[in-house]
């Protein structure tokens, strides 16, 4: 789904929006949107994926060349050197609104670097939290996102991020089992 939910424009997740933001990254308006990155110092970052996947070859494969040289420059112009960076993308709302706000001391500190747009354009997924990536179809992006409801606000405690990438290398290598739904906490060797 690229265009966002027909029915569901009032999704409460978009708390915090004004009608600008609204229009610029609600799924159902399919506004191209480009990312912000940033370079997240490597002793204040973690870095996690799955075990075929590296860090070098995943920002290749994400960037491209041209990009991640403008990012390095970018940072050489600051004295900083890229190899002491994690790169990460970030919502623009996100940035402007909570980020910059939220770690102005290591903003300040240069332990978070703003790199500027990338050069991809995305759609936002109804989620809003995962994006489709219209430049190269062939990748999504799914990034951490705060998100402001009704009830509270959305977000994911470090501790349950690093759990990720083992819950999705053990579903992709796990037989799919057709028309069975199993109850939480079943064990592997369930039947």
């Amino acid at each position: 789904m690229t265009e966002g939910h027909p029915c569901f424009v009032a999704n409460n997740g978009r708390l915090g929006f004004g009608v600008h933001e609204y229009h610029a990254y609600a799924p159902e308006t399919a506004s191209p949107i480009r990312l912000i990155w940033l370079a997240a110092h490597r002793d204040h970052s973690t870095f996690t994926s799955a075990a075929d996947l590296d860090y070098d070859r995943l920002m290749r494969e994400e960037l491209g060349d041209e990009t991640l040289g403008r990012f390095a420059e970018t940072l050489a112009g600051l004295g900083l050197d890229l190899a002491d960076y994690h790169l990460l993308p970030v919502h623009p709302w996100q940035w402007w609104n909570k980020l910059s706000v939220s770690f102005a001391a290591e903003v300040a500190q240069r332990r978070l670097v703003l790199l500027g747009p990338g050069d991809d354009e995305y759609l936002a997924q109804q989620s809003i939290r995962t994006f489709f990536n219209t430049s190269a179809p062939h990748q999504a992006l799914c990034e951490d996102r705060t998100v402001r409801a009704e009830h509270g606000l959305h977000a994911r405690p470090v501790r349950r991020l690093h759990g990720g990438d083992a819950g999705h290398q053990r579903l992709a290598g796990r037989p799919r089992r057709e028309g069975r739904r199993l109850p939480s906490g079943t064990p592997d060797d369930h039947p």
